[in-house]
């Protein structure tokens, strides 16, 4: 792998929303908000789609923020000499505090594309209890499973596996670091004890990781994007 911070660079500059995508204008600066109606259910989909898409976008505005305020910092680029039991430098205490706000990002990405999948295949889930992974578990099953599911379920189940690029086992990774943010202990301190063994992993290291599983979801998101026939979606009401 090239210097971290130029290879996360490229990845960053590769993912890119159209915020004006899916906006319906009329006139020269207004558009159709939403809509809802009980018998056009192409055009409920539509606009519950484009809902989406809009979070999806400032999502995507944010962790771009998150990240640019991580290369602004002064990291080391290698993990040679990495001592956790040192005191942490404040630009590594900032660091670890905009990836910490990327990998909850990233994990509303998984979300929402779990949220997408539930309207465009009408699988039927209450909107608030979507949970991503049994959802796609689920369609990565049987007969009707859905393709993309399955590379999906698959990515998820990753060993993990530094010799390759991307590297393996980014999700399984950053879900255990966020799952101990939120019931534990926060993963960014290092501790011995009966309560919790944690080693202060480097920032880097773990921006690599979130990076990576973020361009994952991202890259899922427009491969569905791209397979949804929004013009049969707004037949109904477009001239």
């Amino acid at each position: 792998m090239e210097m971290p911070s130029k290879y996360l660079q490229k990845i960053i500059n590769e993912i890119d929303y159209d915020e004006d995508q899916f906006k319906i204008y009329f006139g020269d600066d207004r558009y159709v908000m939403g809509f809802s109606s009980p018998t056009m259910v192409n055009v409920n989909k539509f606009f519950s789609i484009k809902t989406i898409y809009d979070t999806i976008v400032d999502i995507d505005k944010k962790i771009k923020y998150s990240f640019k305020e991580v290369m602004d910092l002064n990291l080391p680029q290698t993990l040679d000499g990495y001592n956790p039991f040192s005191k942490q430098t404040d630009d590594e205490y900032w660091a670890m505090y905009y990836v910490e706000n990327i990998i909850f990002r990233t994990s509303t990405l998984w979300d929402l594309l779990a949220q997408l999948y539930n309207i465009q295949f009408d699988l039927k889930y209450d909107i608030d209890k979507v949970y991503y992974r049994t959802l796609f578990n689920n369609c990565a099953q049987g007969k009707k499973a859905i393709p993309q599911a399955k590379h999906i379920d698959a990515y998820f189940r990753e060993i993990d596996n530094m010799d390759t690029i991307p590297w393996g086992g980014n999700h399984t990774y950053v879900t255990e670091f966020r799952n101990k943010m939120t019931h534990r202990n926060a993963p960014s301190i290092s501790a011995i004890n009966q309560y919790a063994k944690e080693l202060r992993p480097p920032a880097m290291y773990v921006l690599i990781r979130v990076i990576e599983d973020y361009a994952q979801v991202s890259q899922y998101i427009k491969e569905l994007l791209s397979q949804i026939n929004f013009e049969k979606l707004l037949s109904q009401i477009l001239p």
